[in-house]
């Protein structure tokens, strides 16, 4: 049949509208460290692995992205950290009393779904861990994209498989910031970003999942198209509509939705007028094929009013300001939607001379007509499932004595006592009552060393220099003596 040559373009043309939207990465602020907020519950053996490793894998993350690694790499990198991530927040959330910080967590990310550059910033390690896992989904669909665009038939399996990892994450997201399981909360005035949102979570799980859908589809026309009989090809088609309409009504629930999703929207009502249009078209040579003219007619009419809808909707696109980034693909949908066009009014003229000349049977009206098959259920998203990791741990907060404190407190002991010395009342005055004890006097104040002993303490030090002073104060005009080096380096 003619029209199959003409299916095989638009097929080849569907290849490259499988990767039509690509996100942009996600960027993290560096400065956080683990090791500083958890300074004072690091003397457990276990514990102080567990914050090291934390670390360690965060700066490899970081260092990964920086360097432009490999898509797999940065991958790799996002599932160890997010392992340790995940094992000190169960260590948090379970702990028998509150973890004492030494001070606050403070996580900082610019997200990918607007193009707004502002950052969210939150103290919370949920927060980190719903930024690592949007992260990685994204990170899934950017690879698979990049297969695609080095060959669509031989990396549809691949580019496929990172599809179904990318929408199994964000199913994941979504049901438990839906179920209330990660109670997030960045703002009391404005709504959560985007990549917090359980609706905008469900539209990407839904949108990945038709995007591996419609690889699966371009795996089966074996990559010029017509390898696969008409029907698997349709009810495949129907299962990426079925999908791209719950991908829809999930981003329209989202606070700020259409306009905040502008771009996604745009990009699936497209794709799927395009997907429905086959899908009628690929049913009507079933029909076809089973001299079931009257419906191949109807279906073809029906198949050429979905590409008008699509053709409107790439006019107003291809025209609206903004948007430039959809210039590129669109043209590969333009073409795709003519190929598709004349594929359509192929069969539809061989469908009309066989029942205007053989069968003449009569064409169903648009709600007489048979439905579409039910969709193929291939190409599901297997359930997330956590980094292997170990059981919490136990933090147990030891306060930190730093040289400065100590330093300061004798020194602020001994000038006291010295104003207490020289401001001492009489015993008619009521001093004796008063309970206070008597300060030395010169006289009772031994020569000082020229070096503090080696078991003497900061305090003990600093009290001689005090009465060394008291006894024996620098002539008018004179410099002051030096800091000592240890609270030089301890003020330092």
């Amino acid at each position: 049949m003619s029209s199959v040559v003409d299916v095989q373009k638009t097929e080849a043309y569907l290849q490259a509208c499988s990767r039509l939207l690509e996100f942009r990465n996600p960027q993290v602020n560096t400065s956080m460290s683990f090791k500083s907020c958890f300074k004072s519950s690091m003397d457990a053996e276990d514990a102080n692995q567990l914050i090291t490793e934390t670390e360690d894998s965060r700066l490899q993350m970081i260092n990964d992205f920086s360097v432009n690694a490999t898509y797999d790499t940065k991958i790799r990198s996002l599932e160890a950290y997010l392992g340790h991530l995940l094992r000190l927040e169960e260590s948090i959330r379970t702990a028998k009393e509150a973890v004492k910080l030494d001070k606050e967590m403070h996580f900082e990310w610019r997200g990918s779904l607007t193009d707004k550059l502002d950052c969210t910033k939150s103290s919370d390690i949920i927060y980190e861990v719903c930024m690592v896992l949007h992260t990685k989904a994204i990170l899934h669909n950017n690879a698979a994209n990049s297969l695609l665009a080095t060959d669509p038939t031989s990396f549809a399996t691949d580019a496929g498989k990172h599809m179904l990892e990318a929408s199994s994450i964000m199913h994941h997201m979504s049901t438990n910031i839906a179920s209330g399981s990660w109670k997030l909360v960045i703002s009391k005035k404005i709504p959560n970003p985007p990549e917090l949102c359980e609706h905008v979570c469900a539209g990407l799980a839904a949108l990945f999942k038709a995007q591996a859908q419609a690889l699966s589809f371009v795996k089966i026309s074996g990559g010029t198209g017509g390898a696969g009989p008409p029907a698997i090809k349709s009810r495949l088609c129907v299962g990426v509509v079925n999908s791209l309409t719950a991908s829809t009504d999930a981003f329209f629930r989202a606070p700020g939705a259409p306009l905040a999703y502008q771009v996604q929207l745009t990009h699936v009502h497209i794709l799927k007028q395009i997907y429905t249009a086959l899908a009628y078209q690929l049913q009507a040579q079933v029909y076809l094929e089973k001299k079931e003219v009257g419906n191949a007619i109807a279906y073809c009419a029906v198949a050429k009013e979905k590409l008008v809808e699509q053709k409107k909707t790439v006019k107003l696109v291809w025209t609206e300001k903004g948007l430039p980034k959809f210039a590129h693909p669109y043209v590969y949908l333009r073409l795709a939607s003519a190929y598709l066009n004349e594929a359509i009014d192929l069969v539809h003229k061989e469908a009309d001379q066989d029942n205007r000349f053989v069968y003449f049977q009569q064409v169903p009206a648009a709600h007489e007509m048979p439905l579409l098959p039910q969709e193929a259920s291939v190409m599901n998203p297997p359930a997330f499932k956590d980094p292997p990791r170990a059981g919490p741990v136990a933090f147990v907060y030891v306060a930190q004595k730093t040289v400065f404190t100590s330093m300061f407190s004798g020194f602020m002991g001994s000038m006291s006592s010295s104003s207490a010395a020289n401001t001492k009342p009489s015993a008619e005055e009521g001093g004796a009552a008063s309970g206070a004890a008597p300060l030395a006097t010169a006289d009772d104040v031994p020569p000082p060393a020229s070096a503090p002993p080696a078991s003497a303490s900061d305090e003990a030090y600093a009290r001689q220099l005090q009465r060394q002073f008291d006894a024996d104060p620098p002539p008018p005009g004179a410099d002051p003596p030096p800091p000592s080096a240890a609270k030089y380096n301890s003020l330092v």
